[in-house]
């Protein structure tokens, strides 16, 4: 069984580090670990200052994002990934333009 730390009890450096590895670890992993629970629950048991935790939290969410376009992009770079994502894309779009703008439209908003 895993023991969650007593945030109170934490010293307020550790929760600043903790605030932003959790932050840090939601931006290369999206949707497993909610950093805005996180900041919920810290703000309610803690005196730590609002701002700095957000400042932390938002750093280590942009990090994290930024690592996984950073990968992304670079990924882009080996001839076949670029070669059987582009054939996969034109087939699946090709014969579909009204599922092509559908998602074009989506993905926008």
């Amino acid at each position: 069984m895993i023991e969650i730390p007593d945030l109170p009890s934490l010293g307020i450096a550790a929760l600043y580090a903790v605030t932003f590895l959790l932050a840090l670890a939601s931006g290369l992993v999206p949707f497993v670990i909610n950093t805005e629970l996180y900041l919920l629950g810290v703000a309610t048991l803690t005196s730590a200052s609002p701002v700095l935790m957000v400042a932390l939290a938002t750093t280590g969410q942009m990090l994290g994002k930024w690592v996984v376009y950073g990968v992304g992009r670079g990924s882009l770079n080996i001839k076949w990934v670029r070669r059987v994502g582009a054939s996969k894309a034109v087939k699946t779009f090709a014969g579909r333009p009204a599922t092509t703008t559908s998602i074009l439209a989506f993905s926008a908003v």
